[in-house]
């Protein structure tokens, strides 16, 4: 009688085991499907609120603090802002053009940049990109 009782507790434990394993997966089966089904994110996203800004301008001024040159690979930002903003031509400032985008990785030195090149700001975004247009 002793062994009955010994497997049958085995298979009693058994069960209740998978049974709780089995909920769980249950839990964190919607949330994995959810994430599997997240749309990717276009490159330029963060630029895109500032297209209807740029309306009138054929040519816009590109400002960053970060090293375009092709060793260090950080022209990502450059093109995928090029992209978003198409049909707009961005170029890398040079102080000929009325509006420049300002893509500062701190805020700090945006708004320095704006003080230096004598710009008044006319849009900022929750990415941290400024648009800016000389008076």
């Amino acid at each position: 009688m002793p062994l009955k009782f010994i497997k049958a507790a085995g298979l009693v434990y058994f069960l209740g085991i998978l049974v709780v394993h089995g909920m769980a997966a249950c839990k964190e089966f919607p949330e994995a499907r959810r994430k599997a089904l997240l749309p990717l994110k276009e490159p330029g996203l963060e630029y895109a609120d500032l297209r209807p800004f740029l309306s009138k301008d054929k040519r816009v001024g590109y400002a960053t603090d970060r090293d375009l040159s092709p060793e260090n690979n950080n022209t990502y930002y450059l093109l995928s802002a090029q992209y978003m903003l198409a049909p707009v031509v961005l170029e890398i400032e040079d102080g000929s053009q009325d509006t420049v985008l300002l893509d500062y990785t701190h805020p700090d030195g945006a708004f320095e940049a704006i003080w230096r090149l004598g710009l008044t700001p006319i849009h900022d975004n929750r990415y941290g990109k400024l648009l800016a247009r000389r008076p």
